[in-house]
């Protein structure tokens, strides 16, 4: 979807949301986005959810209480923002009560051309999260993607959740094909 340069276009993220989601995708990592709605992503995104492909994707980076990063704000995608290691969020992380979950996303060492190097942002974040719902999704696989989201407070009463507790919280999937529910964990790196 983002070419070696670092960009994307609507025409190159909607054709990656099309080949995920067509060629046996269990989950869709968007670690971009931008500051307005493209209808032809927001169909591609709506397509892969009718699909009952999970999507996650990233606030944003400009230290915003109230996010407007698409395509992360829609309602199909799982929104992540970042915190540093102790926690706290990240300078840079955009937050609000629409954020569904948190992972590390400063200064988390990476491949880098050429080597290595050490980064930070919701990309990062995003990442480890997608990552984190593929392995659930291992382990505890469910056709309804409705029931993915479970409630934070029915699920781990204001504190960030362990792996066991997520799972706990998601068996209920089966229980809530007709609601839309928030996953609330917190990823380690």
């Amino acid at each position: 979807m983002i070419t070696d340069d670092l960009r994307g276009t609507a025409f190159s993220i909607t054709a990656g949301i099309q080949y995920a989601a067509t060629h046996g995708a269990d989950v869709i990592n968007m670690s971009f986005g931008g500051p307005e709605e493209i209808a032809a992503i927001a169909s591609r995104v709506w397509a892969a959810w009718d699909l009952g492909i999970p999507m996650v994707a990233g606030a944003g980076n400009e230290n915003r209480s109230s996010p407007t990063y698409l395509p992360a704000n829609t309602e199909a995608c799982l929104m992540v923002t970042s915190v540093d290691s102790m926690d706290v969020k990240s300078d840079f992380a955009n937050f609000s009560h629409l954020v569904h979950v948190a992972a590390t996303g400063s200064a988390l060492r990476s491949a880098y051309p050429g080597g290595w190097g050490i980064g930070s942002g919701n990309s990062f974040a995003t990442a480890l999260v997608t990552g984190e719902v593929a392995l659930i999704l291992s382990l505890e696989p469910d056709p309804y993607l409705e029931s993915f989201w479970v409630t934070a407070a029915s699920c781990c009463l204001g504190h960030w959740p362990s792996s066991a507790t997520i799972r706990r919280c998601l068996s209920a999937w089966g229980s809530r094909k007709s609601s839309a529910f928030a996953v609330a964990m917190r990823v380690d790196r």
